[in-house]
C-alpha cells in the first residue's frame, strides 16, 4: 500500500510541484526547493538520473530507437552522458556494409537537429546555462558521448543563480 501512495506523491511532485511532499496528509509543507518557474527539479541524487533519461528519451524520440545504456557524470561545469548501444538497425546494416562513415555523417546531423532540445532539458534540470555542446560517435564498440560546458560558477552570484535562462526571444 505505502508503494502505491509513494508512486502517487512523485507523479504530483513530476506533474505540478505539489506542495504535498510526504505521504502522510498531516505532514505536509512546502518544498520550494523542487520547484523552480513552476517546473520540477529533481532531488539532487537523481540529476543524474534525470539527465540521462532525458538524453534516451530524446534519442529514442528522434531515431525511432534509444540506447540500451546510459550514465551521466557531472564535474563542476562539465556534464558528460556516455551511451552504449545506440545504434538503429539501418545504421548497423550500412557499417556491415562498409558505410561507417555515413552513418557518423548522419548522427551528426541527428545531432545538430536536436542539440537544442537536449541543451534546454540540461538547463531546464540543473538550472544553469549551457555554453557549449559537443556529440561524438564511436562505432565499434557502439558508444556515444554527449558532452556539456555549463557557464562558470563563481563571478560573485550565489549558487544556484548562474547566469539565468532566459527564454530566446525575450
Amino acid at each position: 500500500m505505502h508503494r502505491r501512495t509513494d508512486l502517487w506523491v512523485w507523479l504530483a511532485l513530476l506533474s505540478s510541484c505539489s506542495r504535498r511532499v510526504s505521504r502522510f496528509p498531516h505532514k505536509e509543507r512546502e518544498d520550494s526547493s523542487r520547484c523552480l518557474h513552476g517546473r520540477y527539479r529533481p532531488p539532487a541524487g537523481s540529476v543524474s538520473s534525470a539527465i540521462s533519461n532525458l538524453t534516451v528519451r530524446l534519442l529514442n524520440q528522434y531515431t525511432g530507437r534509444g540506447p540500451t545504456k546510459a550514465r551521466t557524470y557531472l564535474h563542476d561545469d562539465l556534464v558528460t552522458v556516455v551511451l552504449q548501444d545506440t545504434m538503429t538497425k539501418g545504421e548497423v546494416v550500412l557499417v556491415d556494409a562498409g558505410q561507417q562513415d555515413l552513418v557518423l555523417r548522419t548522427r551528426r546531423t541527428s545531432q545538430d537537429d536536436h542539440g537544442a532540445e537536449l541543451t534546454a532539458g540540461i538547463e531546464q534540470i540543473l538550472q544553469r546555462r549551457v555554453i557549449a555542446f559537443m556529440s561524438s560517435n564511436h562505432i565499434a564498440p557502439d558508444m556515444a558521448v554527449e558532452t556539456f560546458v555549463l557557464v562558470p560558477r563563481g563571478d560573485g552570484q550565489p549558487n544556484g543563480s548562474h547566469a539565468p535562462i532566459v527564454a530566446p526571444g525575450a
